[in-house]
């Protein structure tokens, strides 16, 4: 509280923040002192033993804590004062252990860091302690760091113990060079010499602390029974009813007859072992004994515990039993599958086997009743659609070609992750990401969780840093990167086809015009005039649209001639990447814009299409240009350094359902336009009248207009 930035801060501030400050003071001075105390109070410490006590995985103690407290029982039996964690805070809340440990790091001369696998090196509390210590040697040449391993390589201690002398824990003369070593930073008059003692001696020494050892026990003084078992070990380290006690204070018993009624067996305490060893034949009867009848109970508790497992296993079968039963009842594909589900769990259950037949055999019926309607459903969209699919069977992303099989799974040049892709429609690569739409509306992504969340979705398209959704009722969704506003598209409607550039979006509309959003410095997003669009396509910082008569546009950045378009003709579908255009001829060639080199780029070769034919669906990239044959093949060309062009084994890639000729394009967009003339008059009406055409109610504002009545906004 003196320190003057504390009383800057605390006067510059208001009332309510004064007060925290002081409680926060106070609590800092109180650790302070706490910390004060401990060291001045502490004897100073000769060895401190830096281990790993409990395993993160099985929470169970590990090797290195056994090993810990061996070394640390010939230690104390050597005469030195010894920081054992397992020990010396046995009897300290956890919250004071700071204090303690920092004044035995403070004093110790010497450290021992145990470790059998560098995980347990690596643990944040042992790699506190050893790295404290290291710092403390800097500054106090007295200090000495010993690692002790086993089982370890020199990749597997840590870098800062290169410079250190290791000793390992598995050869035979372990303890003698530990001792020489320690002897050797110790010196001699700091150690308290343990005069030997006759038998006779140390037993008479000892029984008074075994029985002050057992008053405690019985008091529930934990800490200070086993306090008072250590100091008789330090006189006889062979003493069973020593460890008898070390045991009774780990496990909190009063009695020795208490031991039987321990919940858990006690064979796994480090003590146990040292009972049965140094005990006489009535001491090792007597825990033998005791120990049987915990075994004997515990097994009781586990026969106990599966016969009721069995009993709650029998009901919950009954009740996915009754469960499917009421399901199958409710005669829905979604509930017969939800029952077979439940009843394939319980198999043999009842007349399951039967119910599983009955409801294998409505699924696939319901299933084909649903295609049928989804065809249906499909055969409606198709009459709407200007451009030749909504699904895309083939796509070039930045360092990635992805491939949609005719089975619904995914074939990619570089990830995995779409393993487990399945009734997949349509596929989209962005920068190294993918995306899927499913045949429900739904969509699958590698890298972007929010496309998890929509639904009745058509087709999809991945830019560089995001992806787009076409839902079925012409709007739009996006997430990802929307620093230039082109994830901004909740104002879009009547939106028929989408494509995802760098830094922009473009949406084609029913009636042939085309919208964007996003950057648009190069002037991608400049298509405000164009009409009679039928396909669209964006690439990094250029957009290209195809025409109902097979001509081209295009606008943007055009430093490799990328925009160079208006000569082409006969083109049935385009696409863009970064530096160059494809586009797809009617007869199954395909055209590439000429590569004029731009600064600081390498031609790849990705616009060495001449030589294609029997195309029916291309995509452009980065680096590469991927065309699928109407066999179901691909052939790619471009840089390969990533293997984005490794597609020379795809097989049965979907072909695009419906291949449209320049014709039946021409067609299609004559008869759609006839279609919405009605519509767009009608629309006409509204707008001039200034009238809601949903509702019929008023509509208000300058930039957007809204309706007053029911909120949605216009829509010309």
């Amino acid at each position: 509280m003196d320190d003057a930035n504390f009383t800057y801060a605390y006067d510059c501030a208001d009332t309510s923040a004064r007060i925290v400050y002081r409680e926060e003071a106070k609590a800092i001075d109180k650790l302070q002192r706490k910390i004060i105390e401990v060291v001045e109070g502490e004897e100073p410490y000769d060895i401190f033993i830096c281990y790993k006590e409990t395993d993160d995985v099985t929470k169970g103690r590990t090797e290195d804590s056994g090993i810990a407290q061996d070394i640390y029982t010939e230690l104390i039996s050597a005469g030195y004062k010894v920081f054992f964690s397992r020990v010396t805070l046995r009897d300290k809340a956890g919250t004071e252990y700071e204090p303690y440990i920092y004044a035995a790091l403070k004093s110790a001369k010497v450290m021992l860091a145990i470790g059998t696998k560098f995980e347990y090196y690596d643990a944040p509390w042992v790699k506190n302690e050893w790295g404290r210590y290291l710092a403390m040697m800097q500054e106090d040449s007295s200090k000495h760091l010993i690692p002790c391993i086993k089982n370890l390589d020199a990749y597997d201690i840590p870098k800062a113990f290169k410079n250190l002398q290791a000793l390992d824990m598995g050869d035979v003369t372990f303890y003698k060079n530990l001792m020489e070593n320690i002897s050797r930073f110790i010196q001699k008059e700091t150690v308290i010499v343990v005069e030997p003692q006759s038998v006779a001696s140390a037993t008479a020494t000892t029984a008074p602390l075994l029985k002050r050892m057992f008053m405690f026990l019985e008091d529930g003084e934990w800490g200070s029974a086993n306090e008072y078992a250590e100091k008789v070990l330090d006189l006889d380290p062979e003493c069973a009813e020593a460890y008898m006690g070390k045991l009774m204070a780990d496990l909190k018993v009063k009695g020795r007859n208490d031991l039987a009624k321990c919940e858990i067996s006690f064979e796994d305490n480090p003590n146990y072992p040292k009972i049965i060893r140094f005990a006489n034949d009535a001491l090792k009867a007597e825990v033998e004994g005791l120990l049987k009848k915990i075994n004997e109970r515990i097994k009781e508790k586990r026969r106990e515990a599966e016969k009721r497992r069995q009993e709650e296993a029998e009901q919950m079968r009954e009740k996915a039993y009754a469960k499917a039963t009421s399901l199958i009842k409710a005669d829905t594909l979604e509930c017969y599958e939800k029952a077979w589900s439940l009843l394939n769990d319980i198999a043999e259950y009842k007349d399951s086997k039967e119910l599983l037949e009955k409801c294998s055999a409505k699924i696939e019926q319901l299933k084909k009743e649903k295609e049928a309607e989804h065809l249906i459903i499909q055969t409606r969209k198709k009459e709407n659609a200007i451009v030749k699919s909504l699904q895309t069977c083939i796509d070039a992303g930045t360092t990635i070609t992805v491939g949609l099989k005719s089975d619904g799974t995914i074939v990619s040049t570089k990830t995995k992750k779409t393993a487990n892709w399945r009734d997949i429609v349509a596929v989209s690569a962005g920068d190294g990401t993918l995306a899927g739409l499913r045949a429900d509306g739904t969509v699958v992504s590698t890298k972007w969780k929010g496309v998890s969340e929509w639904e009745n979705i058509i087709a999809i398209s991945s830019g560089s840093s995001h992806v787009v959704g076409l839902k079925s009722d012409g709007t739009v969704v996006a997430v990802g990167n929307n620093v230039d506003g082109q994830c901004a598209l909740d104002g879009w409607r009547n939106i028929v086809a989408i494509a995802a550039g760098y830094r922009h979006t473009v949406g084609l509309k029913r009636d042939g015009t085309v919208v964007a959003d996003g950057n648009n410095s190069c002037g991608a997003c400049d298509v405000g005039g164009w009409r009679n669009i039928v396909a669209i396509a964006a690439g990094s910082w250029h957009t290209v649209g195809l025409k109902a008569d097979g001509t081209v546009v295009a606008t943007g950045m055009n430093q490799a001639g990328q925009c160079d378009v208006s000569s082409w003709n006969d083109i049935v579908a385009v696409s863009a990447g970064v530096h160059h255009t494809v586009g797809l001829k009617s007869d199954g060639a395909v055209v590439a814009t000429k590569y004029i080199q731009p600064l600081g780029f390498t031609y790849k070769g990705q616009c060495d299409v001449d030589q294609w034919r029997n195309i029916v669906a291309i995509s452009a990239a980065l680096f590469q240009t991927v065309g699928l044959k109407s066999d179901g093949t691909v052939v790619a060309t471009g840089d390969n350094s990533c293997g984005a062009c490794d597609v020379s084994t795809w097989q049965n890639i979907m072909l695009p359902k419906e291949y449209i000729t320049l014709e039946q394009l021409q067609k299609i967009r004559a008869e759609q336009w006839k279609k919405t003339e009605p519509e767009r008059k009608q629309r006409e009406q509204y707008r001039n009248a200034g009238v809601c055409q949903h509702c019929g109610g008023e509509l208000k504002g300058f930039l957007s207009k809204k309706c007053v009545k029911c909120g949605k906004p216009k829509d010309y």
